[in-house]
């Protein structure tokens, strides 16, 4: 029976397949922790913008309300409220409407070219 010898340059490859293969599992498990980390960061900075987008709803509802505009207008523009007689109420007029012509239209859509 022949006996079979060990040779390094079979080995080889195997070896260097092996640390390869090793390196980049060790690289993959790198890059998903760090997307894991800053994927974290991103839904921590989205939270806090929708806690300051509530805010500031919540504050222009306030500073829009009728309420407190009435109250300004009474105390720091000294307006008061109309009286029933002082009211006039106009009628619609469609006639101050013209139709926009055809040429206009294009013109805006379809720009003469410069030379």
């Amino acid at each position: 029976m022949k006996r079979r010898t060990f040779r390094p340059r079979s080995f080889l490859p195997i070896l260097f397949g092996s640390a390869a293969l090793l390196f980049f599992l060790t690289w993959q498990h790198i890059q998903a922790t760090r997307l894991g980390y800053r994927l974290s960061q991103i839904q921590h900075a989205v939270e806090n913008q929708e806690q300051v987008n509530a805010y500031l709803k919540l504050e222009l509802q306030e500073l829009c309300s009728p309420e407190r505009l009435e109250a300004i207008g009474k105390t720091r523009l000294g307006l008061v409220l109309p009286s029933y007689d002082s009211v006039i109420l106009l009628e619609p007029q469609l006639t101050h409407y013209l139709p926009v012509p055809d040429a206009a239209k294009t013109k805006f859509l379809n720009p003469p070219l410069k030379s």
